[in-house]
């Protein structure tokens, strides 16, 4: 079904830009090509000197040139999961017509195919007719009367026109999952004695709509002064990233549930007693920020969180034989953060 769902796109589209052939010269043109594949998703396509070979195919010759008052634009780019094809004629600089239609990435030769046949119509539509066709002439039964031609559809215009019903439809969001790498820098208020920066690592796997991600974050040690001592303290620990992402391919909103579990080690200086202390440290909270997309694969994220400590470390000294309470976690704090963002589809 679904080879057959193919072959009748390809009739249609072949049957869609013969209605260019009143606006075409009659004589053979030649034509200058330029043919561009960027983005990941587009390695499998063909390439130029394939194109070439297909539409040459089609039409018996090479109808492409180093020099020609027409010229033809091919593109194929990824996009939103599904690889976009267009076609452009342009003669003198003026646009004669254009054509536009996706396919999924394993799909691409075929729509590459697709798009050598509208091209072979568009540069020569009495070649392309001569050209070989779909159907085997081993096999074809010739009609017992000639048919009347069908009606020609509507011309090509300078807009592109959408992917015919029959195309390959392109894979659901749900169905595609990028690997996600981040990497960048972090501080903490309320956490440590002091203000404390850090850096931060992760990854997860998402669609674009959400994503689950772990991260490891290390914090330098920040001190704070009391009258009978000086307390220091460092953080080590990882998190669980369950997001939304609403929004835009290029830009979105980050909402996640940021779940830690780690050690904080802590000192004090100047007392009677001390020795270093290492404190499990647990913490639940919100976290929010936005991501803006440079590329397909590269963007940046700016985002805040709210930890809240569960239990408080309490760091106690010992001053000349008194227990005192150097210093506490906040019961929230707060982190800031910054960092790179790579997509790896």
């Amino acid at each position: 079904m679904r080879c057959l769902r193919r072959v009748i796109s390809l009739s249609v589209l072949g049957a869609s830009v013969t209605a260019l052939a009143s606006a075409q010269p009659t004589e053979r043109a030649p034509v200058v090509l330029r043919y561009e594949r960027s983005g990941t998703a587009v390695k499998a396509c063909p390439d130029e000197t394939t194109f070439r070979g297909l539409v040459a195919a089609r039409l018996g010759y090479e109808p492409f040139a180093d020099h020609g008052e027409l010229a033809l634009l091919v593109e194929l780019r990824p996009r939103g999961g599904v690889v976009a094809g267009s076609l452009q004629l342009t003669a003198g600089g003026a646009a004669r017509g254009e054509r536009a239609m996706s396919s999924a990435p394993e799909d691409c030769y075929e729509l590459a195919a697709s798009l050598a046949l509208a091209a072979a119509v568009a540069v020569d539509p009495q070649g392309a007719r001569a050209g070989p066709t779909a159907a085997d002439p081993k096999t074809a039964t010739p009609p017992a009367a000639p048919a009347a031609p069908p009606a020609a559809p509507p011309p090509l215009s300078a807009e592109p026109r959408p992917v015919d019903a029959l195309s390959p439809k392109p894979p659901s969001p749900e169905s595609s999952l990028d690997v996600l790498l981040e990497a960048g820098a972090v501080v903490s208020l309320g956490m440590q004695p002091g203000p404390a920066p850090g850096l931060r690592l992760g990854g997860g796997l998402g669609n674009g709509k959400w994503s689950v991600g772990v991260e490891l974050a290390a914090f330098l040690p920040s001190e704070r002064e009391r009258p009978y001592a000086t307390v220091s303290a460092h953080a080590l620990y990882g998190s669980l990233l369950p997001c939304l992402h609403p929004g835009s391919g290029r830009f979105t909103v980050d909402v996640c549930a940021a779940l830690s579990l780690g050690a904080l080690f802590s000192d004090a200086r100047g007392v009677t007693r001390s020795r270093p202390l290492t404190d499990r440290y647990f913490s639940i909270g919100p976290r929010l920020g936005v991501t803006l997309m440079a590329s397909d694969s590269l963007g940046f994220t700016l985002d805040a969180e709210a930890p809240v400590a569960l239990p408080r470390v309490h760091l106690l000294v010992d001053d000349a034989g008194v227990s005192r309470e150097a210093w506490a976690t906040s019961r929230v704090g707060f982190l800031g953060g910054a960092q790179v963002v790579f997509k790896l589809r």
